[in-house]
């Protein structure tokens, strides 16, 4: 359904109290009004078939139930009335804000007939429902009321579409599922943080839409295990309306919603890929929309007819322009459409008026579907969308499993000599996902997928996953998340009808998805972690580009299609891979242990020297790491785990075009380091600082995780290789003099200052000038006349000589900016120069040269 159909539906002015409600297709809309009164519309004419009177003070809430004999609606004090649409009467009335048998009055504000019959629901005063009898000898009669526990004012209700449950939200954006055969409070929901207006079920009662002021709609999984288990809850988050979302619904087919906004917009959703489709410009503020349903189908020769005669209409075709077999006039309309320069009808028009005039059961899904799978035009996929509703399943599924194989054909061939023109062609991956989209639409309804479920889908599984690793290579982040919640939406769809042998098939496809797009899902976990862990290491920054949410939508219903066939977290603990290994680090309620760490060791060693899923990988090494190094005692991390990654980690935090990804990954190593035995700590520090391969950047920061363990070292009571004399014998050589050694004999003072030894010295001497502060006890021998006049020969005396000839010798050609930045180089070297020998002189040590 497009937007324009949607606007023949949907009702807006600056009343809060203009309604439209979807009624069967061959009944009429009802609509209430601000001013009172409730017509009742025939939604082919459009023209007002019945009206009663108005009423005072305006209605509020309006259900018909699904037969599209009556209507319930509610007025503004509460007043609620039955209309009978056949014969215009009502049936029954009943003041709601009238008490009666000494019971406390709560007035009603939105009223929902049961689809089952005999009740009806209510909310108003309080966040509470209460059912009353919806016959007419006792309609209004309460049967029970259903607590909440809350006291805000409910603002909605609706019953589900099988009639066992009815949702109720408030004004404090709760929302409550109750259960109708137990009178019971099923679920609650804190979605929002604001109202919520307005709710929609899926045809099959699974999903629950939510609306609210918070301008968000959140998409609920609500179904309801066997053993009486809530769904997961919410899914994903549709955000775009720049004011409060006042209503939604969701189409027949469950594929897309629509929603009405204060903003003066409506948007129609495609719910499979969490984004809007369309945008349509209202002149009010829509307090409600519904979808038209589908037309009744026409099977015989007579209809057929009629419905080629409905599409000349709306077309504005002649007769000598369409051919007679409506067949095929579809396929030549879709066909130019999709190949002429300037066709004179769109792919989206001639869906709209295919659906309009309820001739989709004519199209030939063998002859269109090659013809638009490939399209980038406008309503290409609309049209395949079309064709796996609507079409015959066993042929469409044909059409699929060829296009399927066309397109891995395609992939196969790419840069081989072509000489054939093809035209324009959408992506590769846009192709695949309006196939995976077709099938989740067409495999339910197929009978070989109901007799056996295994060999209907177990080669084109297999298939599709081919395909799928090709169009990985160039995907880009947008069609890596479509393609992925592609497969969620096929494995959801197939996971009523799935058996124990076809579990696994599902399981092993979503895995594929997920693991060949291992760097689309960019949700910032890494930044989080560091955030939980290093809170006063945090350099505010703008956000990123990337929408972290639209990764979370699309791996919440990667969790929720697994979910649906039973699978949780030990699935993939079971199965290690870097696919699972990123579903778990997005699952928030899954926590890594070492061990489970430990499982996974290999391939995250794999991913890290490949540049995969650092995200994912950083935040699980920092959220299992950091508690580890707060807690006391201090837990030593085996060798066999961290060698690896002290060997690895370095090069991803010197090189990384990521400066975040950087600073995280100095702290994962910094994390990995504390976390060794003092002895492997201190041969893995001076492997760092003495391997002349290492990155210059990595050399000088290693001279802060030396400073670390040292501090660590001195803190503590017990013997520590870094807290004895160990220390400077080691470490005196590398970092304690010039790099090279003959430097301050060789090196010119701009060579010296283009290069990294500045900012090497400038760690080198901030490490030496806390050491002779901290170890007072001289543990490590820093404070020794030997030391000290050792350390004044080989580094401080002839830094501090050539400082003062560099300051003098700084070449004339340089500019102002550029020798000003130079002297400030030399200035903080010739400051810690300074301070050390203010430290030693504090000591009474002669160690000053005169």
């Amino acid at each position: 359904m497009t937007a324009q159909n949607v606007r023949r539906v949907a009702s807006s002015d600056n009343s809060p109290h203009r309604l439209t409600h979807r009624s069967p297709p061959s009944s009429a809309l009802g609509r209430g009004l601000g001013d009172g009164s409730i017509k009742q519309w025939d939604s082919i004419s459009g023209q007002v078939s019945r009206a009663r009177p108005p009423h005072t003070l305006g209605l509020v809430s309006l259900s018909v139930d699904p037969t599209g004999k009556h209507a319930l609606y509610n007025t503004l004090e509460g007043l609620t009335c039955l209309w009978d649409l056949e014969d215009g009467e009502i049936k029954g009335s009943f003041e709601s804000y009238a008490r009666t048998g000494g019971e406390p009055t709560e007035p009603s504000w939105s009223v929902s007939l049961n689809p089952k019959g005999g009740t009806y629901a209510s909310t108003g005063g309080s966040s509470n429902v209460t059912i009353h009898s919806a016959e007419p000898g006792s309609f209004g009669e309460r049967r029970a009321t259903l607590t909440s526990g809350r006291s805000k004012f409910g603002l909605y209700c609706k019953h589900s579409p099988d009639g066992s449950r009815v949702a109720m939200s408030s004004e404090a954006g709760q929302i409550y599922i109750f259960d109708l055969a137990s009178n019971s409070l099923q679920t609650t929901y804190s979605s929002h943080a604001m109202a919520v207006r307005s709710l929609a079920w899926s045809a099959d009662s699974s999903l629950l839409l939510s609306a609210s002021e918070d301008k968000r709609l959140i998409l609920h999984d609500v179904r309801v295990s066997p053993s009486g288990k809530p769904g997961s809850g919410a899914v994903a988050t549709l955000t775009g309306h720049s004011s409060w979302v006042l209503s939604t619904d969701i189409s027949l087919d469950g594929r897309l919603a629509v929603s009405g906004s204060a903003d003066r917009t409506m948007k129609v959703w495609d719910i499979g890929a969490r984004a809007a489709v369309s945008t349509v410009q209202d002149n009010g503020e829509v307090w409600s929309v519904s979808w038209r349903p589908k037309p009744p189908a026409h099977g015989t020769a007579g209809e057929a007819q009629n419905a080629g005669h409905r599409l000349k209409e709306i077309l504005s075709i002649t007769s000598g322009d369409l051919d007679e077999d409506l067949s095929i006039a579809l396929t030549s309309l879709v066909k130019t459409a999709a190949h002429d320069a300037a066709p004179k009808h769109d792919l989206r028009t001639i869906v709209d008026a295919v659906k309009d005039s309820g001739c989709a059961s004519e199209l030939e899904p063998l002859t269109i579907l090659p013809i638009v799978v490939g399209s980038p035009r406008d309503g290409a996929g609309e049209m395949v969308d079309l064709l796996a509703h609507e079409c015959s399943a066993k042929e469409v599924v044909m059409a699929i499993e060829e296009a399927v194989e066309v397109l891995e054909r395609h992939l196969h061939s790419e840069g081989e000599e072509d000489h054939g023109d093809h035209g324009s062609q959408a992506p590769p991956a846009t192709q695949l996902v309006r196939l995976i989209r077709a099938y989740a639409e067409t495999i339910p309804r197929w009978p070989r997928w109901k007799k056996d479920p295994k060999d209907a889908v177990k080669s084109r599984f297999a298939e599709l996953e081919s395909v799928i690793s090709h169009v990985s290579r160039e995907g880009s982040v947008q069609e890596g998340r479509a393609m992925v919640s592609a497969v969620s939406q096929l494995v959801l769809a197939l996971s009523h009808g799935a058996n124990q042998d076809t579990k696994p098939l599902l399981f092993h496809l979503v895995i594929s998805a997920v693991g060949a797009f291992p760097n689309h899902f960019k949700a910032g976990l890494a930044r989080s972690a560091f955030i939980r862990h290093f809170s006063r290491l945090v350099v505010p920054h703008s956000q990123s580009s990337s929408a972290p949410e639209d990764s979370e939508d699309v791996l919440n219903g990667v969790w929720s299609a697994l979910r649906s066939i039973g699978l949780e977290a030990k699935a993939c603990e079971s199965t290690p891979s870097i696919a699972t290994f990123i579903l778990l680090a997005h699952d928030p309620s899954y926590t890594f242990s070492i061990a489970n760490l430990t499982a996974f060791y290999p391939t995250v060693l794999s991913a890290l020297q490949a540049n995969i899923a650092l995200d994912e990988i950083l935040a699980v090494l920092i959220n299992t790491l950091a508690p580890l190094h707060k807690s006391t005692p201090r837990p030593d991390l085996e060798v066999d785990l961290a060698i690896p990654l002290v060997h690895i980690l370095p090069h991803i935090a010197s090189n990384h075009p990521d400066p975040d990804i950087r600073h995280y990954t100095f702290r994962t190593l910094s994390l990995v380091l504390g976390l060794c035995p003092p002895p492997v700590r201190f041969g893995l520090l001076k492997e760092l600082l003495a391997d002349a391969e290492m990155p210059h950047q990595m050399r000088i920061a290693a001279v802060g995780l030396l400073k670390e363990a040292v501090l660590e070292g001195l803190s503590g009571e017990t013997q520590n290789m870094f807290a004895s004399p160990y220390l400077l014998s080691t470490f005196g050589p590398i970092i304690l003099r010039p790099d090279p050694p003959d430097m301050f004999d060789t090196a010119k003072p701009d060579e010296f200052l283009d290069g990294p030894e500045p900012l090497r010295l400038v760690e080198c001497l901030g490490f030496y000038y806390v050491l002779l502060q901290r170890d007072q006890q001289n543990r490590t021998g820093v404070r020794d006349a030997s030391s000290l006049r050792n350390i004044q020969r080989s580094l401080l005396a002839p830094l501090a000589t050539h400082l003062s000839s560099w300051k003098t010798g700084l070449t004339s050609s340089s500019s102002q900016l550029q020798k000003n930045d130079r002297l400030l180089q030399l200035d903080i070297l010739e400051m810690w120069t300074s301070r050390i020998y203010d430290a030693v002189d504090a000591l009474g040590s002669t160690g000053r040269s005169q």
